[in-house]
């Protein structure tokens, strides 16, 4: 028959359209629900309301009437053609993935401020050391695109040039640790290979807000740790000492600097996947 059954429709997923049919109406289309590719180039639409069409990625609607459109539903929606149309305002908060966007001949220029998208704010990573580990922990961090701070003793001769990729680089002693950019999207690692920087170093990180706080050694090592941390600040909050994990990384068998910076990514990744 002529007819398109219901389910015909929502099996259907190649491209649907119709170029220069004078189509005015498209009642129905909702049900192609499939359908990743849409064109109606040069037809005879006022409005088109596509929020039935969940698979859409591709949509062409250039040189119609259109004075509305409703894509508010369509997220992966990746390529909008409305050019040569008469829209005043459009819509494109919930359109995240829209990569390929031309309003061309519209009337719209002012209403542009509707098309928002949600910046997620780069996932920090801040390596207390300066030896040949710390330069692993900082090369992979970064091809994660994670935001890499080193930090450095006074004494040691190291630049920010020993640190491919590296954002910020600091000699400094622990008292002088600037604090205030660390929050709950900030990682740190204790590297120092030194019991008595790593305690001052906590000391200095007591009152932050990190998700993660490896340090190197075994958990007799972490114990040790936390039991002069506590004589030294016996105020400190249950909350931060249950983010210092040692030994630091998960426990795949990791022999090599670049093996054991592998381990440490995966527990942090696992600890703040929500961020990431």
């Amino acid at each position: 028959d002529t007819e398109i059954q219901v389910s015909e429709a929502s099996s259907y997923d190649e491209i649907l359209g119709c170029f220069s049919c004078q189509i005015s109406d498209l009642t129905g289309v909702e049900y192609f629900e499939n359908v990743t590719n849409m064109q109606f180039d040069q037809n005879l639409l006022t409005s088109a309301d596509f929020s039935g069409c969940a698979a859409l990625e591709s949509l062409s609607l250039y040189s119609n009437n259109l004075t509305s459109i409703n894509i508010s539903q369509n997220q992966r929606l990746k390529s909008l053609d409305v050019m040569s149309n008469d829209l005043t305002a459009i819509n494109l908060t919930n359109n995240d993935s829209l990569v390929l966007l031309n309003l061309i001949t519209n009337n719209i220029e002012s209403n542009l401020s509707v098309f928002q998208q949600k910046m997620v704010p780069c996932f920090k990573l801040i390596v207390i050391g300066a030896e040949h580990d710390a330069v692993q922990l900082c090369a992979i961090a970064s091809q994660l695109g994670w935001e890499v701070t080193i930090i450095a003793g006074i004494k040691e001769n190291k630049t920010i040039d020993n640190f491919p990729n590296a954002k910020e680089f600091f000699a400094i002693i622990p008292e002088d640790l600037d604090t205030s950019n660390i929050d709950n999207q900030t990682a740190i690692v204790l590297m120092n290979h030194n019991f008595g920087y790593d305690l001052h170093y906590l000391i200095a990180l007591k009152n932050t807000t990190s998700n993660y706080i490896g340090v190197l050694g075994p958990s007799k090592r972490r114990d040790d740790l936390l039991s002069n941390l506590i004589e030294y600040s016996p105020e400190i909050k249950e909350e931060f000492l249950d983010t210092i994990h040692g030994p630091a990384g998960l426990n795949l068998g990791s022999i090599t600097p670049q093996e054991i910076a592998i381990s440490i990514i995966s527990e942090i990744f696992l600890k703040n996947v929500k961020f990431l």
